[in-house]
């Protein structure tokens, strides 16, 4: 929030919250006497003529980023008109001295003829007069307009001679204030009414020194918490607040207001944002400028963060789901993302009462933007900003806005689809925490975004930096953030840290033991859309992660002078304090979209934003880290490459159609095997039987392993797996891995070796420390431990389930593992498709619960609930591993496999779907805002029948999952992780008797080219595993054979004989010996 004051001959902005300057931002060529900022982001002063002549005063458009002139215009106040009698009353005593002005708003930023003066005189004892004014400054009366002197500014109670110092206008009532410390109201004739006397004269005494000036509060600042203030300087440099209106809050008229941090504790005033008082009595109802002799004051019409959700860029390849694909009617790969996804909280129903039309911020085409957009008649239709619901009604503004302020300030032909307001801005967008728990670096974590960046494209390594875009990552709850990517370009030196940007980039941020080399750049005004990758390597196994990002006109990610500042990384080479924040910012800002955290270790999908793939995929030299110390890397020799079929994780609908989506049954652990292979599970000590065994066979030996509580014995030969009761599932899996890899060099008591099995584990505390991969070629089997699970079929169910509190009780537990099965029906007993069937369960943390719908004539919505009734997880639309689709369309129902996050008792809530046209006749939105405490709280959904299937238990310690028919994978052979086979050696033709052929006895030729592509076919000279250094034969051996009878030829060894083969691609030559 910038405050700019202008005194001593200058144009500052300062901190109102707290007091002091923060940036000088010019002198305008005379003295300013006051400051008005038009909410069309105008800024304007009016300056004593103090050369005297034909006018008392100038008014003047100021630059808000170097206080320069922009325009000026005199009043002409001291011109008479001597055929005109009103001009005896205009003209009055010359002063030269002016006070203030005032511009009032006729309709939306129409400010027309509508500017209004306070002038001293030397005339009748003295005082102010009150002048009307043209746009331009002109008071030169003319008959049938209000122009010129509007009279004496005298009231009640108001002291003599005092004069005016401020006015300001709020809606279209003026009020005023002058130097004996009196605040009042004014009509536009000069009549004041008194509202209060701070003076020393007549008045409380609380501001002896008088007022200087005078200014409408921020609209929209703390969800418009000093709408309807106004704020007044005093001659000595002090600034107050004051009701002109009794409120509830405050009910007198005129009470100075306690919203200052003058202490400074990081709390203002004696209330905080959540109604608890301030404890600390040095809060006072003024802060303090840190000059004294202000004149004027007046707040930037820039008081909300720009960061927002939008449609703007929507169209745009590189981002979301692509305008050409949405045509098509196909959404992103996990469905997630469409053009008409299911519709969400801050759904548009209404477009500004022009138009109705429904969408989520879910689309594909919504991003987020720090900028200020143009208002727009229908935003929606339009795409552009989100509306939002403000006071019960859908305001037609962006994010933080109104649509009077946002439609009045983007009128100014300068500001709009930018960041050019005055004072310069910055704002952050945090996103909720994230976890990496479990997590271990060969995972590969990343950070994924898509960004589109215009700034003026400035970089220092000092304290130069301005139009900063960066992200940041917090590991301690948002204490402290860590730079991870920023558009400042300067690099670091060699082996060293001294820039934002590493000495050289790399994509992996330990390609140097540098503590910026994870930063990344993001590249300034491409003009088109990117992606930034991140390496989250340093952050691995820790949990409550968030990230920022920010934008910032000055370097700087915050007010640097606000007590509760901490410098995050980056903010040492920007300057907060620096005027240039308010210059240089007609660029269109700073757009963030598809916000991933994966894993790379399997491979990434990289974006790029045209279907030219020539212009965006251009070669680089790898990067060298310049330190001349460092460990050189080998850049240049022989390789192989294998390009092999993958494993595939989606999958059309049905066959060749689209669209392709994700099976959220389908989705995997990066660690798991891509193979057909098995896999042992662990579970906790309390879930293993004492006694329970596991045998590896190769075929010709085996080998028991028993699981042995306390090491109490194992029987026979069996080799043991120690346990506790207190053992993790992680620690049995370690121990079980060891013992099964120690089996391949070790008889033990079994007198067997299982040569070449290993039992691979994953690092302990990582989530994937309950697996064990037995790797040979060995099969795997187990004696299954019985865990009391139970089978529970519940019928068909009697609907009286419309609250949690009423909720069907399944008996699944942590105690009760099993699965429950019931048939039942939503219907309408509450209203056409408000009924809501609950189901209870109780699970540990970290237990699984698997839920699976399947509709017979409905379809349902699913969503899962804590106890006290809060969402958790949605779903709609999904399959269950191993169920295909029936129909065209996604199918319906739900499949979800929820990890229950902590102790608890969760509720699974199913209602209705889009209900069809031909069942309601009202907006059709799936009935999935309903609160679940309240029956019938909803919208109508689709009524119908469907069964319920859930499932609580833990994978059994005996459970040997082979990956050939894997249910949660679904995928009937794996072949991600398996190289192809390679024989090697070479093909032989020996001892052989050939004869009575018609051509040739034995042919050493190519394949025929492709039809097509002339693309050859290799013969008999191979590719090998490793490279073929020593030159050995690869090719065909002859030997010993006997050809007889033959009519071409006895044996033809031969290349491409292709007509003009030097036009063709080259083709291998046979090798013969």
């Amino acid at each position: 929030m910038t405050l700019f004051v202008s005194g001593n001959g200058s144009l500052y902005t300062i901190d109102p919250v707290r007091g002091g300057i923060e940036t000088f931002v010019g002198n305008p060529s005379n003295t300013a006497e006051d400051l008005d900022m038009r909410s069309d982001g105008r800024l304007w002063t009016y300056r004593s003529n103090a050369g005297g002549g034909a006018t008392e005063g100038f008014v003047i458009e100021l630059d808000p980023g170097n206080a320069g002139n922009l325009s000026s215009g005199g009043d002409n106040i001291a011109v008479p008109d001597a055929s005109n009698p009103e001009t005896i009353f205009s003209f009055h005593n010359q002063t030269n001295q002016v006070d203030a002005l005032a511009w009032r708003r006729n309709n939306v930023n129409d400010y027309t003829d509508t500017l209004f003066f306070s002038v001293r005189t030397s005339s009748g004892g003295g005082g102010s007069k009150l002048y009307w004014a043209r746009s331009n400054g002109d008071t030169t009366p003319a008959n049938g307009t209000p122009f010129g002197n509007r009279g004496f500014i005298t009231g009640v109670g108001l002291t003599a001679g005092a004069f005016t110092t401020g006015l300001q206008f709020i809606g279209g009532q003026l009020y005023g204030v002058n130097d004996d410390g009196q605040f009042y109201s004014l009509t536009t004739n000069g009549a004041a009414n008194l509202i209060a006397d701070f003076g020393a004269t007549t008045g409380t005494g609380e501001i002896p020194e008088g007022f200087a000036g005078l200014a409408d509060a921020p609209q929209n600042v703390e969800n418009e918490a000093y709408a309807g203030l106004l704020f007044a300087i005093t001659t000595t440099g002090r600034l107050v607040a004051f009701n002109p209106t009794g409120t509830a809050a405050s009910p007198v008229a005129g009470t100075l207001q306690t919203i200052f941090d003058t202490d400074p504790d990081g709390s203002f005033g004696p209330l905080l944002a959540d109604g608890i008082a301030d404890t600390n009595i040095l809060d006072t109802d003024f802060s303090i400028f840190g000059f004294g002799a202000p004149t004027g004051l007046a707040f930037s019409t820039l008081d909300v963060n720009l960061w927002h959700p939008t449609l703007n860029r929507g169209a745009d390849l590189g981002h979301g789901v692509n305008a050409t694909d949405i045509t098509a009617g196909v959404s992103s790969g996990d469905n997630s993302r469409s053009l008409t996804p299911a519709p969400l909280p801050n759904t548009q129903t209404v477009d500004a009462g022009f138009a109705s039309v429904e969408t989520p911020e879910q689309r594909g085409t919504a991003s987020f933007w720090f900028g200020l957009e143009e208002w727009n008649q229908s935003p929606i239709l339009n795409n552009k900003y989100f509306q939002y619901d403000l006071n019960g009604s859908f305001e037609n503004a962006q994010y933080g806005g109104t649509s009077t302020w946002q439609r009045d300030l983007t009128a100014n032909a300068t500001i709009g689809d930018n960041y050019n307001v005055p004072g310069g801005a910055y704002g952050s967008l945090q996103t909720n925490s994230f976890s990496l728990e479990g997590s271990r670096g060969t995972d590969k974590p990343t950070l994924y975004f898509n960004y589109f960046l215009d700034t003026q494209n400035a970089s220092s390594k000092t304290t130069f930096m301005r139009d900063s875009a960066r992200v940041l990552i917090s590991a301690d709850g948002g204490l402290t953030w860590n730079l991870v990517a920023s558009n400042n370009q300067a690099l670091s030196a060699p082996a060293m840290a001294d820039g934002e940007l590493p000495a050289f980039a790399s994509a992996s941020g330990q390609a140097a033991n540098k503590g910026n080399q994870d930063v990344q750049q993001l590249f300034d005004s491409t003009g088109t859309w990117r992606q930034a990758r991140v390496d989250l390597y340093e952050y691995v196994g820790q949990k409550n992660l968030m990230l920022r990002f920010d934008f910032s006109t000055s370097g700087v990610s915050a007010d640097a002078n606000a007590p509760d500042y901490i410098a995050a990384d980056g903010d040492a080479f920007g300057d907060f304090f620096s005027r240039e924040k308010g210059q240089n910012n007609l660029f269109e800002g700073f757009y963030v979209d598809d916000i991933i955290i994966g894993y790379a270790e399997r491979g990434e999908m990289v974006t790029y934003p045209t279907n030219n793939i020539s212009t965006n995929a251009n070669y680089f030299n790898t990067p060298v880290d310049p330190d001349p110390m460092a460990l050189t890397e080998q850049l240049s020799g022989p390789y192989q490459l294998e390009i092999r079929r993958g494993e595939e994780f989606a999958a059309p609908l049905l066959a060749d159609q689209q669209p392709i989506v994700v099976s959220p049954g389908a989705l995997i652990d990066t660690n798991d095997r891509m193979t057909s292979g098995q896999t042992i599970f662990t579970v906790d000590g309390p879930y293993i039987q004492d006694g329970d065994t596991i045998t590896i066979s190769n075929g010709l030996f085996s080998r028991t392993f028993e699981f042995d509580l306390n090491g109490g014995g194992v029987s026979g030969t069996n080799t043991p797996i120690v346990y506790t009761l207190n053992s993790t599932a992680t620690q049995v899996a370690a121990t079980l891995a060891s013992v099964i890899t120690t089996a391949a060099t070790n008889p033990g008591t079994a007198g067997v070796v299982i040569a070449g099995v290993v039992g691979e584990n994953y690092a302990p505390g990582s989530g994937n420390g309950n697996r064990v991969n037995v790797l040979g070629a060995v099969t795997v089997t187990g004696v299954p431990t019985t865990i009391n699970e139970t089978t529970n079929n519940a019928g068909a169910l009697v609907d009286t389930s419309d609250t949690i509190a009423t909720a069907h009780l399944t008996t699944l537990t942590s105690q009760t593992p099993g699965i429950y099965t019931a048939t039942a029906l939503i219907s309408g007993a509450l209203g056409v498709g408000l009924d809501v069937d609950f189901y209870q369960v109780d699970l540990n943390a970290g237990e699984r619960l698997i839920v699976d719908i399947d509709d017979t004539s409905g379809d349902s919505f699913v969503r899962i609930f804590d106890a006290t009734g809060v969402e958790l997880v949605v779903a709609d639309n999904g399959l269950a591993p191993n169920e295909t689709a029936t129909t065209t369309q996604i199918p319906t129902g739900a499949y979800i496999v929820f990890i229950a996050p902590s102790t608890q008792t969760y509720y699974i809530g199913v209602s209705g779907s889009t209900p069809t046209a031909a069942t309601y006749a009202g907006p059709r939105t799936p009935n999935r805002e309903y609160d679940a405490t309240i029956a019938g709280s909803g919208t109508p959904g689709r009524t119908g029948n469907y069964t319920i299937n859930l499932e609580v238990g833990r994978p059994n310690v005996t459970t040997i999952d082979d990956y050939s028919n894997d249910r949660y994978l679904g995928n009937s052979e794996r072949r991600g992780d398996t190289n192809l086979h390679r024989q090697q050696g070479q093909v032989i033709i020996e001892s052989n008797l050939i004869r009575n052929v018609s051509q040739y006895g034995i042919q050493v030729v190519p394949g025929a080219r492709d039809a097509t592509s002339n693309a050859p076919h290799p013969a008999s000279p191979r590719n090998l595993a490793v490279l073929n250094g020593d030159n050995l034969v690869t090719g065909v051996f002859l030997a010993n054979n006997v050809v007889a009878r033959f009519r071409t030829g006895g044996i033809l060894i031969s290349g491409d004989t292709e007509p003009a083969a030097a036009t063709l691609p080259p083709a291998a030559e046979p090798f013969v010996k």
